[in-house]
């Protein structure tokens, strides 16, 4: 049995364009053309798709579970910077990130980022108002290049 297309507007498709176009990376990232497709290779530049991702331990040491970051450094108490493996186009996006609460578990274990390049994420770690070293989970979204 044939597949039936239809548009964004959901009209059908004639005949003639009854196979979907692929997208090109442009179109992705700016959302634009809805009568193509996302292939696999390509999903990566969307904007909502995540760029990289980290588990750092407390004494900056990067874990085995991270993704599209090259390093992990600790610049001093509570203050870590992580390196970006492929760039993201612009220094704009999102950063998430989570504190492994300690043993006591007080409500006040975070992690702030405090700024982000293409390449880089700085961000500081906090027990009880006061910069510490905490293992962390950073998540990074934004334009891939």
């Amino acid at each position: 049995m044939p597949w039936t297309f239809y548009n964004a507007s959901g009209q059908r498709l004639s005949s003639a364009a009854n196979t979907p176009a692929q997208a090109v990376a442009s179109d992705i990232i700016a959302g634009t053309n809805q009568d193509t497709y996302v292939p696999p290779d390509l999903l990566k530049h969307h904007p909502g798709v995540l760029k990289a991702s980290a588990e750092v331990a407390s004494n900056g040491a990067l874990q085995a579970n991270s993704y599209n970051i090259t390093s992990s450094s600790r610049q001093g108490t509570g203050d870590f910077t992580l390196t970006i493996a492929t760039d993201l186009a612009q220094a704009t996006g999102s950063v998430v990130s989570l504190c492994v609460q300690n043993a006591s578990g007080a409500a006040d274990d975070i992690a702030s980022y405090d700024a982000h390049a293409v390449s880089t994420v700085n961000y500081s770690t906090w027990s009880a108002g006061t910069q510490a070293d905490k293992t962390c989970n950073i998540a990074i979204f934004g334009e891939s290049v």
